[in-house]
């Protein structure tokens, strides 16, 4: 947390993509940091930024979450992540977990 708020209050951008189009938030989301992604939120963070293949934060917590734990999920949705956002081959999260009749993942849009 400690360097997220240096590099925040030091003018680095929440929002700032590496080569893979990972943003910090695509990173919180993997790591379940949800205090971490609040905190870039706050910052600004563009929270349905995508990545190369067009994953977004969401994407990335929702496949990441362990063991029933999904406050990072929460925490996205509360900021207005959307599920309808689709990725490179035009699939968004609801539709596929709709699809594979996914109830881990339908769970967060009921």
């Amino acid at each position: 947390m400690d360097d997220v708020r240096g590099a925040i209050a030091g003018g680095s951008d929440a929002s700032s993509p590496d080569g893979n189009g990972y943003t910090p938030l695509h990173f919180s989301a993997q790591g379940q940091q949800p205090m971490v992604a609040r905190l870039l939120l706050e910052a600004g963070a563009a929270v349905d930024a995508q990545d190369k293949f067009g994953k977004t934060p969401l994407w990335v917590a929702l496949f990441n979450v362990r063991d029933g734990d999904g406050e990072i999920v929460r925490v996205l949705l509360a900021a207005g992540a959307s599920p309808d956002v689709q990725n490179k081959s035009g699939i968004s999260l609801r539709a596929l977990a709709a699809s594979v009749a996914n109830y881990d993942l339908m769970r967060f849009f009921e």
